[in-house]
């Protein structure tokens, strides 16, 4: 029964989030600066969005405030809910030619509309993104992921579902996009 409106301000929600985390930062129990946000189904439109509203945030000359997503997981992402969508998201050069901002799509190939939407997105990423063609080179620059897998699951039901080894996958990304780029 949500409605669009109800939809939009679910980016208030993960700021609300990110605000906690803040809070955990600054006690020295985590490190914020490597933020990567996962979102499945229209969760992550959402995820999307709030990417886009963390890049754009006004820059202040006392502190830093946005530019914290470093990554993003987006299980079966869908193109629109109740009218959200990641279109503005995607088309802003914040997101869009972001070199700062890797994604990892995740979909089973067997569904068909959430594919579909995937493969939309993953190619109009990796076709703006330089993806080198030297393998080492690919492994430190390349950033734009696509996951596909033979099964007719989406969203969530990937995390759960044995054999696809959908959480050993996200966590080599983070560990490749995150936990390597620490020391830069």
């Amino acid at each position: 029964k949500m409605r669009r409106e109800h939809c939009e301000v679910m980016i208030l929600d993960v700021q609300a989030c990110k605000c906690f985390l803040m809070d955990k930062n600054n006690a020295g129990e985590l490190n914020i600066d490597s933020r990567c946000v996962v979102g499945a189904g229209m969760g992550a439109i959402v995820a999307v969005n709030w990417a886009y509203y963390d890049w754009s945030a006004q820059q202040l000359p006392a502190f830093r405030q946005g530019l914290d997503v470093k990554a993003l997981v987006l299980l079966s992402p869908e193109n629109s809910f109740k009218g959200m969508t990641t279109r503005r998201a995607l088309s802003s050069p914040l997101i869009k030619l972001n070199e700062n901002l890797s994604i990892f799509v995740v979909v089973g190939r067997e569904d068909r509309d959430a594919y579909s939407d995937s493969k939309k997105l993953y190619n109009s990423l990796e076709r703006v993104r330089e993806t080198p063609k030297d393998p080492q080179e690919r492994r430190e620059k390349q950033t734009v992921f696509l996951m596909e897998l033979d099964t007719s699951l989406s969203g969530v039901d990937l995390l759960k579902a044995r054999g696809l080894n959908v959480m050993p996958a996200i966590g080599q990304f983070i560990d490749l996009r995150l936990s390597s780029k620490q020391s830069d």
